[in-house]
């Protein structure tokens, strides 16, 4: 796996989702979709998305909010493995810049005609009083 670069996401807009049902994150061709895991950073918790949506700009009853987010990526087919090595990443590098992160994870996948799924792992930054 190539090294992974995490990024700073400045997310003006919120992003909309209809929420379905099942715990599997799978897209159609040219589709987008997002799981959502809570509690990622405790010792032991078991990835299993509390929810799991398609993107629907207009009817949309599910959002990830506008806001700050650390950001990293990989192309990847989507599984338990892929996700636990984003949400690591995200978790380090927090630790590396001194900022505070949200439990929650967002977890985007994205169908690219030319290469595949690609994952997106967002973590929403939060003050925790420290900095540099």
């Amino acid at each position: 796996m190539d090294a992974l670069r995490v990024m700073n996401l400045d997310l003006r807009a919120p992003l909309r989702y209809k929420t379905r049902a099942g715990t599997a994150l799978r897209i159609e061709a040219g589709g987008e979709a997002v799981a959502v895991y809570d509690g990622v950073d405790e010792e032991g918790t078991p990835l299993v998305p509390t929810v799991i949506a398609d993107k629907d700009d207009l009817s949309g009853d599910f959002e990830i909010p506008a806001g700050r987010y650390l950001l990293v990526q990989i192309r990847s087919e989507v599984d338990d493995s892929s996700i636990r090595i984003l949400a690591d990443e995200l978790k380090n590098e927090a630790l590396w810049r001194d900022v505070g992160l949200a439990p929650r994870l967002y977890v985007r996948v994205l169908d690219e005609e030319d290469g595949g799924p690609v994952l997106q792992a967002l973590r929403p930054v939060i003050d925790n009083g420290g900095g540099r």
